[in-house]
């Protein structure tokens, strides 16, 4: 009798122990989990806190440019004599703007650059790069409930942010010439930034009209 009750003592507690055990191995789970999950969602808010920084320096920019007296009456006059006065290839890189698309009241192009001229200068938009712009007719309404600091679009050459101004005087403000459109992709230039800035590893994909991204995401 007395080795019945030792038995049935011995296997009460290896049931006990192995209970502790898969109870506390599930909370050491669970809470590992949620510290992975926690210290996820920190990151990403660096790295998007750190995306929304580059991209308001980008609307700055357009800013200042729509806000120029000068650059108000070079675009109200349609001379494009003093186009190296305003855009020089220098200047854009230091701005890290890669597309200037300027439209006038009717929404005819006015102006319109891009940065990639192999040669170093500027030329041109592609028309394939313009009628991507055009496509999204929601953007040019500079003051639109819709607008953000800047918005991402998807263009042929990859993801851009595009930041849009109306071009008005500063001085003395009034009935705009036109709308200005600031250009920047988010190319590898873009993530070697960010990295730096918010001391993360980052990659990027681009997703299809599906919302399916082109690369393997884990």
């Amino acid at each position: 009798m007395r080795k019945q009750v030792l038995l049935a003592a011995c296997l009460a507690a290896v049931v006990l122990i192995i209970g502790v055990f898969y109870s506390a191995r599930s909370v050491l789970i669970h809470s590992f989990a949620r510290i992975e999950a926690d210290e996820a969602r920190q990151s990403i808010e660096r790295v998007r806190q750190a995306l929304q920084a580059d991209l308001h320096q980008l609307d700055v920019a357009a800013q200042d440019y729509a806000l120029w007296d000068d650059f108000y009456d070079f675009v109200g006059s349609g001379n494009l004599d003093l186009l190296d006065h305003f855009f020089s290839r220098r200047g854009l890189d230091n701005i890290h703007v890669d597309v200037v698309w300027v439209l006038d009241p009717s929404g005819r192009t006015v102006l319109r650059l891009a940065t990639d001229d192999p040669a170093g200068g500027l030329r041109d938009l592609s028309p394939a790069t313009l009628r991507s712009l055009q496509s999204y007719t929601a953007l040019l309404d500079p003051t639109g409930p819709q607008r953000r600091t800047a918005q991402l679009v998807r263009m042929p050459a990859g993801a851009m942010a595009v930041a849009i101004r109306s071009i008005n005087r500063e001085s003395h403000p009034g009935a705009s010439v036109g709308t200005l459109l600031f250009g920047r992709y988010l190319d590898a230039r873009i993530l070697q930034r960010l990295e730096q800035t918010s001391q993360l590893p980052i990659r990027a994909t681009l997703l299809d009209e599906h919302g399916k991204p082109s690369l393997s995401v884990p």
